[in-house]
């Protein structure tokens, strides 16, 4: 009975769906396992509520376009470095050490740049690992749904 009432607890406190990883290699051979953002949804929803994100873990964004995307970090509980690469992979801006909003706040810090993919990365991480503009990121584009893509109840 113990043993089953321990699966239970275990598999009721797993996500419903676990999230895709990529692995994203970096000038320097170091990898990045970010979690894919690749449906309007999971788009939407980014990095809202976390409490962590591993040094080498990240948020991988794919689009359609290569045209100016703008995040909020509403509900965003970390500091963050965002990428936006063109569809090549090369780092075309970075903005560093993005604060998350204060608790409460109505509105969230806006960042905006031009990207096929944007990539973010916990605070820090861009200089830790000394990327510039220019630099070109190793990965292979991942299958995403379009951005335009509306879901209808009916």
């Amino acid at each position: 009975m113990t043993r089953a009432w321990l699966l239970a607890v275990c598999l009721l406190s797993m996500p419903a769906q676990a999230e895709e990883l990529m692995t994203i290699r970096l000038p320097n051979g170091r990898a990045i396992h970010a979690e894919l953002a690749d449906t309007p949804e999971a788009r939407e929803r980014g990095l809202m509520f976390r409490d962590g994100l591993p040094p080498d873990g990240g948020m991988f964004f794919a689009f359609d376009d290569d045209i100016e995307h703008v995040f909020t970090m509403k509900n965003t509980r970390l500091d963050l470095d965002v990428l936006f690469l063109d569809a090549q992979g090369r780092i075309r801006q970075i903005v560093e050490s993005v604060p998350h909003p204060e608790a409460g706040a109505e509105d969230g810090v806006e960042v905006r740049g031009r990207g096929a993919y944007v990539l973010e990365l916990p605070a820090g991480i861009s200089r830790t690992h000394r990327l510039r503009v220019g630099d070109t990121l190793d990965f292979t584009p991942p299958p995403h749904e379009p951005v335009a893509e509306t879901r209808r109840p009916w």
